[in-house]
């Protein structure tokens, strides 16, 4: 059984765990057993560490085992080409900014606002702060393209 070792840094701008390695390693694998502990550096600044035993998935890497009805599929569609193209202008990962997870579980948000994004696992306030308005935006518009007859 393969393992994983993170390091989740405190971060003091968002007051938040950069929790975005975790998420690719649930996107991924299948988590079989995690055991944590918090620390301190001898400078105060503040760790989650992880040593995580994982099993990949059988099937596709990107399975996220969420289905999506076809409405749905449209926004997660809309929802990652944003997600993609803002983050290669960040210079970063995707998955920094969200997961496919949570790109399908905001997706399936009856009533989407800034405390529903904040709500989902992973993403948090800071997250819903930062991108939440670009977000609402897209599945916003999806809807309203969805409601005209």
């Amino acid at each position: 059984m393969p393992y994983r070792f993170l390091v989740l840094p405190f971060d003091e701008a968002t007051e938040q765990f950069d929790s975005g390695e975790m998420g690719l390693l649930e996107e991924r694998y299948d988590i079989r057993q995690c055991r944590a502990s918090f620390f301190q550096s001898a400078s105060g600044r503040s760790y989650w560490t992880a040593f995580v035993e994982v099993q990949r998935r059988s099937s596709q890497a990107d399975d996220t085992g969420i289905d999506l009805d076809e409405v749905q599929k449209k926004r997660y569609e809309g929802l990652r080409e944003w997600r993609n193209t803002y983050a290669e202008g960040l210079g970063i990962a995707p998955y920094l900014i969200a997961t496919n997870r949570q790109l399908k579980q905001m997706t399936q948000i009856e009533t989407p606002t800034l405390e529903a994004l904040g709500g989902l696992r992973g993403f948090g306030k800071a997250k819903s702060e930062k991108f939440g308005t670009f977000i609402l935006q897209i599945l916003l518009e999806e809807k309203a393209q969805q409601d005209v007859p």
